[in-house]
């Protein structure tokens, strides 16, 4: 049994120093591409060189209208040159983590019977880092 285990109702996302409303889920997604340096020499092994890291921060959320964080979202996209989003997720422990990105997708979901929605994707630019708060 873990009872260490935490929900993850306690993560939060702050978007230009506000706190996305009406969050539903946060992800914060790290990939590290690979460099096939494989050769004959390798004993038919794989090998491969630390290549690209990328981190992206999936959200949803429910669509509210005085939330200044989507506003600040809307905008990224409607802007003649937007200008890259500093984003701060905080995690259940305190620990957050911080990067700058663009926005490359953002969606409005209404549905017939159901809450309006918003969700989107963040593509970090300049690397994330970690720390305590």
């Amino acid at each position: 049994m873990t009872t260490g285990a935490v929900t993850g109702l306690n993560m939060t996302l702050s978007v230009g120093g506000d706190i996305l409303g009406g969050q539903r889920s946060v992800s914060v997604n790290f990939a590290q591409a690979t460099i096939d340096v494989t050769s004959r020499d390798s004993s038919r092994k794989g090998e491969y060189l630390a290549g690209r890291r990328d981190v992206t921060i999936d959200f949803d959320a429910l669509y509210i209208y005085t939330d200044i964080a989507k506003k600040v979202l809307v905008n990224h996209f409607t802007s003649a040159s937007p200008a890259t989003l500093t984003c701060i997720v905080t995690m259940p422990d305190g620990i957050t983590y911080t990067g700058t990105g663009n926005l490359t997708s953002f969606t409005l979901n209404g549905p017939f019977e159901d809450a309006l929605t918003a969700s989107g994707s963040i593509q970090i630019t300049d690397g994330i880092t970690a720390s305590a708060s």
